[in-house]
C-alpha cells in the first residue's frame, strides 16, 4: 500500500491566540487611550469685556472767530471772511497814532488743544492800489495775544506766525496794531491795500 505525504505548505495552519499577558497589554492600551480621550474634554469659560462705553473714535476739531467775544462766527472761505473793523485804518500817516483792531479766537473743542498760526496777506480778491507793495513794506505791525508780550514786526513777518497753543474750549484775543514809521515820504499817499488774516492751528497730541 503506498503511503501518501503531505506538502507541509499545504497542512492547515493552527491560530495562535495573544498570550494572556499580551491580552492584559492590549486591554490596557485600549484602557490608557480612552482615558486621554477623557481627560481632553475639559470644562470651559469665556469672559468678555466692551472695549469703552461707546467704542473708540475721535472727537471734532474745530477753531471759532470773533469781532467781540461773544458772536461766534465759523468762516472757513478766505473769499467770504469775517470783517473785523480797523478804526483809523484808511488814514494812516507818516509817525502818526497807530491803529489797532482785535480778534477773539475759540478752540470750540471738547477734546483737542490746538496750535494756533497767524498768516497776514494780500487779499487777492480785492483791488490794491499801484504802490500797494510799497505801503506793505513800510507798515509796522505789533501783535499782542492775552498774557504775551507785544512783539513788532514786519509784513514779511506774519507768515507762520506762532502764537500760543490753545486748550480746548480756551478763548483768546489777539490785538493787531499797525502805524507807519515818520521816515516814509510822499509816494505812499493815497495808497491802499486790502489784507487778510488768517489764523489756523492743528491738533496737538495730548
Amino acid at each position: 500500500m503506498a503511503t501518501t505525504h503531505r506538502d507541509p505548505a499545504q497542512r492547515p495552519r493552527r491560530l495562535r491566540l495573544p498570550r494572556p499577558r499580551t491580552r492584559a497589554a492590549l486591554a490596557w492600551g485600549v484602557l490608557l487611550s480612552t482615558g486621554a480621550l477623557i481627560t481632553m474634554a475639559g470644562f470651559v469659560d469665556a469672559e468678555w469685556a466692551a472695549l469703552g462705553e461707546d467704542g473708540i473714535g475721535t472727537g471734532t476739531f474745530d477753531l471759532r472767530i470773533s469781532t467781540d467775544g461773544e458772536t461766534w462766527h465759523d468762516q472757513t472761505s478766505p473769499t467770504e471772511p469775517l470783517t473785523v473793523p480797523i478804526p483809523g485804518g484808511d488814514s494812516l500817516a507818516p509817525g502818526g497814532d497807530p491803529v489797532s483792531t482785535e480778534i477773539h479766537v475759540r478752540n470750540a473743542s471738547e477734546v483737542y488743544t490746538s496750535s494756533l498760526v497767524l498768516d497776514v496777506t494780500q487779499d487777492p480778491e480785492q483791488d490794491a492800489t499801484a504802490g500797494a507793495a510799497d505801503l506793505l513794506a513800510a507798515l509796522e505791525l505789533t501783535v499782542a495775544a492775552d498774557g504775551g508780550s507785544p512783539q513788532t514786526v514786519g509784513y514779511a513777518d506774519l507768515e507762520n506766525y506762532r502764537l500760543p497753543n490753545l486748550a480746548a474750549g480756551e478763548t483768546v484775543t489777539i490785538t493787531l496794531t499797525m502805524a507807519l514809521p515818520d521816515t516814509v515820504g510822499n509816494e505812499l499817499q493815497g495808497q491802499r491795500v486790502p489784507l487778510l488774516a488768517e489764523l489756523s492751528g492743528e491738533s496737538v497730541p495730548s
